[in-house]
């Protein structure tokens, strides 16, 4: 999305791109081909990939007992107004909240991840239990 967003994408079209991702599940390289974009390497850490069971990070959130969950205020298709644009962005920051209690959470998991990964010579970090 940065790089779409980086080529001069509109907000549609970033919206029609995110929804490719999203609402379709478009594979990674299927996108870049798409969007004839190179696929390149962030430099990151995949927590749902880390955590263990499956879920999203609402879930996740829950079952850490997050001060605040809250479900998108919003519906994804609605075009916002500058009133929205404000409920947006705390519900982005919930969201970035609860991020940050999911990575302290799995702290030794990524700790331990990042020593195989060095011990090894490849990336583990965002790679699964399972």
């Amino acid at each position: 999305m940065i790089q779409l967003a980086l080529k001069g994408y509109t907000t549609e079209e970033l919206k029609a791109a995110s929804d490719d991702i999203i609402v379709r599940g478009m594979r990674a390289r299927d996108f870049s081909e798409k969007h004839k974009i190179d696929r390149h390497y962030w430099n990151h850490i995949d927590l749902i990939q880390v955590a263990p069971l499956k879920g999203s990070l609402k879930i996740y959130a829950g079952r850490l007992h997050c001060e605040k969950m809250q479900d998108l205020p919003i519906d994804p298709d609605a075009a916002i107004t500058a009133e929205e644009a404000v409920i947006l962005v705390e519900y982005c920051g919930n969201d970035l909240d609860n991020t940050i209690l999911l990575r302290q959470e799995q702290a030794e998991k990524i700790a331990l991840r990042m020593e195989l990964s060095e011990q090894y010579k490849q990336d583990l970090r965002s790679k699964s239990d399972g």
